[in-house]
């Protein structure tokens, strides 16, 4: 049994019961678009595709996490899945949108993965509240510069054009839904979030690498084809070695429940 097919019968059984919002679907059917997006923009890499399925099974179980996830489809699926929770009070917007903006510094897995997240959302909710979707995807703003700068570095990771073709997407989306304030003509300005700074850490026998780097971005100057968009990151990392400790598991039932 490949990870792709254990990490879907895992969010299958964890999602089991629940239905979308808006629409009367298990809500299992999410994931498999978020999955089936991301291979329409050309990724096929197995650890990617599986914390794609997963990447709300945290979020929506309370007791779910990294560890119980580790168990069944192994750390580095797990790691993304954890860098895509929302932990935050579901009542802040602040905190929700601070969270979304991080993405701007996330993994590569984890803002491919999320953009494919929010445009299967925004296809949703043209569907049940269209002004809503606007509002929506308008709030993904820092999450599509991003993506936009990123290009080199998503191409660099999976060997495709799957940013530019992310990219692409976003752009006729953004016209379906007539946003036009700041994200029109596809020009988006940070507005003075030209450098930021933020510390991503990786497992590695039960210890962690931590780094912590700046990203400075360029404008966005070109259109598709001869060259692409400019603004490609600059990081610069500086490792340490930190002590690294796992959370206090809330469960260990998902490995003998699917039999791993």
């Amino acid at each position: 049994m490949c990870k792709l097919d254990k990490s879907i019968a895992l969010a299958t059984l964890l999602h089991a019961g629940a239905v979308r919002k808006h629409f009367p679907f298990p809500y299992i059917t999410h994931p498999v678009d978020v999955v089936k997006q991301l291979i329409r923009w050309g990724i096929r890499d197995d650890v990617t595709l599986s914390a794609a399925v997963l990447h709300d099974v945290i979020e929506k179980n309370a007791n779910v996490n990294a560890d119980s996830v580790a168990a069944v489809v192994g750390w580095r699926v797990a790691d993304i899945v954890e860098e895509l929770t929302y932990d935050g009070p579901e009542s802040n917007p602040e905190t929700k949108q601070a969270y979304l903006d991080s993405f701007i510094l996330r993994g590569p897995e984890a803002l491919i993965i999320k953009a494919a997240d929010r445009y299967c959302n925004v296809l949703d909710f043209q569907l049940s509240d269209p002004s809503y979707a606007r509002r929506y995807l308008r709030k993904a703003f820092k999450l599509l510069y991003a993506l936009d700068g990123r290009l080199k570095e998503l191409s660099d990771r999976y060997g495709n054009r799957a940013g530019l073709l992310a990219s692409r997407d976003f752009d006729e989306l953004k016209n379906q839904t007539q946003i036009c304030d700041g994200l029109a003509g596809g020009r988006w300005s940070l507005g003075g979030v030209a450098k930021a700074a933020n510390t991503r850490s990786t497992r590695t026998s039960g210890q962690s690498w931590r780094f912590r780097f700046q990203t400075s971005y360029s404008a966005r100057t070109s259109r598709y084809g001869d060259g692409g968009h400019s603004g490609t990151p600059s990081l610069t990392w500086r490792p340490h070695r930190v002590a690294w400790k796992r959370p206090d598991s809330k469960s260990n039932s998902i490995a003998s429940m699917t039999g791993s």
